[in-house]
């Protein structure tokens, strides 16, 4: 995540939590532990409060967006998200105040839908589904338009804001594994691996 000053990335391993990395990808020395007691996913902004998608830990088969405030305070505002038999909640960004939250429906069919959800957590429309090109997304963004979708090996699909395929794709680096983030700072692409 890139707020316009910094970089926030997500440790998903013990310890879980928030890290700020300065412009020039030095550490800020500020980690927040998360209260994702199991996996946590995405991460975005409205530039006044972060909001972290992890696994629910009080049903795993859910997930929960907590808010912390832009120094990586949690708010004490969270809720669950039910994902549904056999789907997996991926990332999450804003645009216009509306979170756009990205399911994947994993094996066989690689589908992915995404969701249109207040900052309070009520669902407002399912934006797409069945989206395809990419067979594992990790990455979510809304940048001039349009959703970027990044698979885990460093493609980036890009659909028009109703979900249509526009057929573009690019690869943020032919030999990154495992991307599991991505953002814009203004200038360029970043994924975070």
């Amino acid at each position: 995540l890139w707020d316009g000053s910094f970089f926030w990335a997500l440790g998903s391993n013990t310890p879980r939590g928030l890290y700020k990395y300065n412009a020039d990808g030095t550490y800020a020395n500020v980690y927040t532990a998360t209260n994702q007691s199991v996996a946590i996913y995405g991460i975005t902004t409205d530039g006044t409060n972060i909001y972290v998608l992890g696994q629910s830990a009080s049903n795993t088969n859910d997930s929960t967006v907590t808010q912390y405030t832009m120094a990586g305070v949690a708010t004490g505002t969270s809720w669950e998200w039910q994902n549904g038999s056999g789907f997996n909640a991926r990332d999450i960004t804003i645009h216009n105040n509306i979170l756009y939250l990205l399911e994947d429906n994993g094996h066989p069919l690689y589908a992915s839908t995404i969701y249109a959800i207040t900052l309070a957590g009520v669902l407002i429309s399912t934006v797409a589904t069945g989206l395809n090109q990419t067979q594992s997304p990790h990455g979510l963004m809304y940048n001039e338009g349009e959703f970027l979708l990044a698979e885990n090996n460093g493609r980036v699909y890009v659909y028009t804001s109703a979900g249509a395929y526009t057929g573009k794709v690019f690869n943020l680096n032919s030999g990154l594994d495992n991307l599991k983030g991505l953002t814009y700072d203004g200038t360029k692409f970043w994924g975070l691996s």
